[in-house]
């Protein structure tokens, strides 16, 4: 089950990634303090949605090299 979990995490993580460098609104919202709402599209575990809101960002390259981060070191 956790195997199940995690690959399903990498690709709800990965389609957020491309979301954010896809839709203007989707990044602008999780980079200027809606990201907790903009997850909650994803089926994310408590845990990983938390890693999640504790990224530092400026621009969306941050954002994503903070996902990738949470990917190699949780998932």
């Amino acid at each position: 089950m956790l195997a199940s979990t995690n690959r399903y995490s990498r690709v709800h993580l990965n389609a957020i990634a491309t979301r954010a460098l896809i839709d203007e609104d989707f990044k602008a919202g999780v980079l200027n303090g809606s990201r907790s709402q903009k997850i909650q599209e994803y089926p994310l575990p408590e845990f990983i949605q938390q890693e999640v809101l504790k990224i530092r960002a400026q621009n969306v390259n941050q954002f994503i090299q903070g996902l990738q981060v949470i990917i190699d070191q949780t998932i």
